[in-house]
């Protein structure tokens, strides 16, 4: 791979990650400034449990790969072969799938604790999306 190329896709994806950023600060101020109470603790709550899984599944991924390390170690297996790779995406692939049914459980038994919320009524509106202050 050409070194000089490295610096100009890192930059790149500078930018892209700070302005996700920018609007992700945005989108959040204008629902703090207008929004409900109701809806304000359903950003929170929602912005903590994507943490948590982001957390979960970052550390079910990890895991799997450090058993799939482990076995190329142990099979002593050369690190540019195919079945040396074949075994850490097949991990990286199992690890999601693994967090992904970790996810679907909790939220099982979530659903099964809680109460069901009350269906909406069809002649009810929808929410309005938060609109820009003007100056």
């Amino acid at each position: 791979m050409d070194k000089h190329i490295v610096v100009p896709v890192a930059l790149f994806f500078s930018f892209v990650w700070v302005i996700k950023m920018i609007i992700d600060a945005r989108m959040r101020y204008l629902y703090l400034r207008g929004g409900s109470p109701q809806t304000i603790a359903a950003l929170v709550a929602g912005e903590e449990r994507m943490r948590r899984l982001g957390m979960l599944r970052w550390g079910v991924l990890l895991t799997t790969l450090a058993i799939a390390f482990v076995i190329i170690d142990r099979v002593d297996v050369d690190a540019s072969s195919p079945m040396t790779w074949g075994l850490i995406f097949g991990a990286l692939g199992l690890g999601n799938l693994g967090a992904y049914l970790l996810v679907r459980r909790e939220d099982a038994l979530i659903h099964a604790l809680l109460p069901a919320a009350p269906a909406p009524t069809p002649d009810a509106a929808p929410p309005a999306p938060p609109q820009a202050p003007t100056a």
